[in-house]
């Protein structure tokens, strides 16, 4: 498997030249997790000492050096808000990001089909995602027609999602299913049926 990159947060703050005092600190959901005072190696709380990637330098100029936040190991619990603080004897600065991880790692996306009376049940069935997903069941001119779905959240925090539709023989004969996330979540996987 190959290694995963880092995910990079810059946090570019306009600052004045040569200030006295420079610290740059992340926070992931208002807990801090990243700081760095210039001058000396930055350092991570213990509950990131294993996400982020303190050697990581995101600038040749002194006032910008360890300012980018570099994690490293991102799992489903990397999602949340993350904020740049920069404080200098005369200013503090604020950036904010919002980080949203899609887990593929161990997902499967299926699209069944059972003959009933009068024509045909669509089962899009979906294991092993996060984020909370939306499935949509298309018709092969991008109709929608079953966007409903029953989302089960897994203990480990993925969910799995399933959506059912009932289809007659005088409607289309191709029909598709999709994954979608959130509006802002650009992703989209998708599965294709036709019937014989």
């Amino acid at each position: 498997m190959d290694k995963m990159k880092p995910t990079i947060l810059e946090c570019d703050c306009g600052i004045e030249d040569n200030p006295p005092f420079l610290v740059v600190k992340w926070f992931k959901d208002d807990e801090v997790v990243f700081q760095w005072i210039q001058g000396y190696h930055p350092f991570t709380t213990p509950n990131f000492k294993n996400s982020i990637d303190t050697s990581y330098v995101s600038s040749e100029d002194p006032n910008k050096k360890y300012s980018a936040l570099a994690l490293i190991n991102s799992t489903i619990r990397t999602t949340g808000k993350f904020k740049c603080e920069v404080q200098t004897a005369s200013n503090i600065l604020f950036r904010y990001h919002r980080l949203q991880v899609i887990d593929l790692s161990n997902y499967s996306l299926d699209l069944f089909h059972n003959k009933i009376p009068n024509g045909t049940q669509l089962e899009c069935v979906l294991s092993n995602m996060y984020p909370r997903p939306i499935l949509r069941i298309l018709s092969k001119n991008g109709d929608v027609i079953k966007e409903e779905s029953n989302v089960l959240e897994n203990e480990d925090g993925s969910f799995n999602a399933t959506a059912v539709v009932d289809v007659n023989k005088t409607r289309t004969r191709s029909y598709s299913c999709q994954v979608f996330f959130q509006q802002e979540i650009q992703k989209v996987y998708s599965l294709t049926f036709n019937q014989n």
